[in-house]
């Protein structure tokens, strides 16, 4: 009876950035949300039917729709409360990735914290590490003028400038 229940829970939605105009952040973030807004008026289409009526042929080497995925988990984190029952939270342990980079923030009372899963066919260690510290200076620069272009938001450090 809940062999339909099992399996991916999370509905993924696919999403495209329009960087057209060199946009603000702010821009950015307005264009994004309504971007985010009219793809959530199709939330209910299951992503494998979405894939079959517009992926075509499928290659099991990668995924049909999209290769990059960023996930912000800012929902509580609370355990179920189950009478009788205790619940526990677990980490995944993934040995495989299932996209080519998937990039998973998570809000806690200390601030974000992050994961990067990524396909070391296409990746070393060093690069993510790099792209990761583009990433922290991105949020900074946000952080410090919102209202920048987006084009000159600076990602390199000092040493890479050089």
């Amino acid at each position: 009876e809940l062999d339909g229940l099992i399996g991916f829970f999370v509905n993924t939605l696919v999403l495209r950035g329009d960087l057209s105009g060199d946009p603000s952040f702010r821009e950015l973030l307005a264009r994004t949300r309504q971007v985010a807004l009219e793809a959530y008026t199709h939330q209910d289409v299951p992503f494998e039917r979405l894939v079959d009526a517009v992926a075509g042929v499928r290659d099991p080497s990668r995924s049909p729709l999209f290769q990059v995925m960023f996930a912000l988990q800012n929902t509580p984190g609370e355990r179920p409360v189950l009478d009788g029952l205790t619940s526990e939270l677990l980490q995944p342990q993934t040995t495989a990735s299932k996209f080519d980079l998937t990039v998973s923030v998570e809000e806690t009372p200390g601030g974000l914290a992050g994961v990067v899963e990524y396909s070391t066919d296409l990746f070393d260690r060093g690069t993510v590490e790099r792209l990761v510290g583009h990433y922290e200076r991105l949020l900074e620069g946000v952080a410090a003028d919102p209202d920048a272009r987006v084009s000159e938001i600076s990602l390199l450090s000092e040493a890479e400038q050089r």
